[in-house]
């Protein structure tokens, strides 16, 4: 009655057992045995055709889903990049207006400057009124009957152009516009 019952997969004879391979193993190692005329014909023979999972196609799914992720993206954001874009359009051609009225009121400053003077007066007066004075020849040269007149063309275009800006965005503005829908 004193003896303790002893503990299962203890001693000696537990660590004995555990060493030597388990039946199912024994079999696995007996059944890749082959026999010479058997390892002789499986050098031939085809290995089995791996199936492909469609996981396995990774370089085809990758960049797929990284195009549709693309296109989402670009439909979720065209319309404020398209309000972004006509707001850009819009401040660089008014900017580009304003340069050139600022221009053309510096222009205006300087003949207001000029008519100041007696010179800058007598000037006016034979340029844009064909005005002379005692003593002086005039040449005037005419195309078509008309009379040309240099600064009064000068002046006319530069108005006209004051309210055209043909490329705000430069060589990328046709494509842009065609992109945006700007005018």
């Amino acid at each position: 009655m004193g003896e303790k019952p002893r503990q299962r997969g203890s001693g000696r004879a537990a660590r004995d057992v555990r060493r030597v391979a388990p039946p199912q193993q024994a079999r696995a190692n007996a059944s890749t045995r082959k026999s010479p005329a058997a390892r002789k014909n499986s050098k031939n023979a085809k290995p089995p055709k791996r199936k492909v999972s469609f996981p396995g196609r990774w370089y085809i799914i990758v960049p797929l889903a990284l195009i549709v992720l693309a296109a989402i993206i670009g439909f979720w954001y065209y319309p404020s990049l398209k309000i972004a874009y006509h707001e850009a359009r819009n401040e660089r051609v008014l900017g580009a207006q304003l340069e050139a009225i600022n221009k053309y009121n510096a222009q205006l400053d300087d003949q207001i400057k000029s008519l100041e003077t007696t010179t800058g007066v007598e000037a006016y007066a034979r340029q844009e009124l064909n005005l002379v004075q005692k003593g002086d020849h005039v040449v005037i040269v005419t195309r078509d009957g008309k009379p040309l007149t240099t600064d009064q063309d000068t002046q006319i275009t530069a108005l006209e152009n004051l309210s055209t800006v043909k490329k705000p965005f430069g060589a990328w503005t046709a494509f842009l516009d065609r992109l945006f829908g700007a005018e």
